[in-house]
């Protein structure tokens, strides 16, 4: 008996190339999908601190604004208190 070649069938290396190339697919798909996943979670995070500074931004105006009323309510009291003080002292000095 001579001899025998343990090669295999030309089927079943085909089959394993296959099978080989379609691991290799799978597994880019699946590095691409993940990809896909981090990029939209990225530009999901990017755009919630683009609204939280918008909403920052507003809080700040809107408390200057609220800062500034305050500060011209102070100074219109304090305007009419003076302007009373002179109305009173003006009267005095009419009376005596």
């Amino acid at each position: 008996m001579g001899k025998e070649k343990y090669s295999q069938p030309e089927s079943v290396k085909s089959q394993r190339s296959y099978d080989s190339r379609l691991s290799v697919s799978s597994s880019k798909a699946r590095e691409a999908k993940v990809q896909a996943a981090k990029e939209a979670l990225m530009q999901q995070q990017a755009e919630e601190r683009s609204r939280r500074a918008v909403e920052l931004e507003v809080k700040r105006v809107k408390m200057k604004i609220k800062r500034t009323q305050l500060e011209r309510q102070h100074r219109l009291e304090l305007t009419k208190l003076e302007a009373e003080k002179e109305v009173v002292a003006a009267r005095e000095g009419r009376t005596s």
